[in-house]
């Protein structure tokens, strides 16, 4: 099983960076919440702004209660 755990994390590290890079070509400053567990996986700045992204690499959502946690 920890081939298929593997394969995840790896599979989400790349779309995390593949976030970061289309948030750098925006003009911000971004990076990775690295083994963090938390509500967001890539945060990013510009002069204006802060953006705090969860980045999923399938189809899932976030839950109701996800969002909420999110708002605060």
């Amino acid at each position: 099983m920890k081939h298929v755990a593997n394969y995840n994390y790896n599979r989400g590290r790349r779309y995390e960076y593949k976030a970061i890079h289309m948030l750098e070509r925006a003009g911000y400053t971004a990076g990775r919440n690295a083994g963090s567990h938390g509500i967001f996986d890539v945060w990013a700045f510009d002069a204006m702004n802060w953006r705090l992204i969860q980045v999923k690499s399938n189809s899932a959502k976030m839950s109701a209660a996800q969002k909420e946690q999110f708002r605060r």
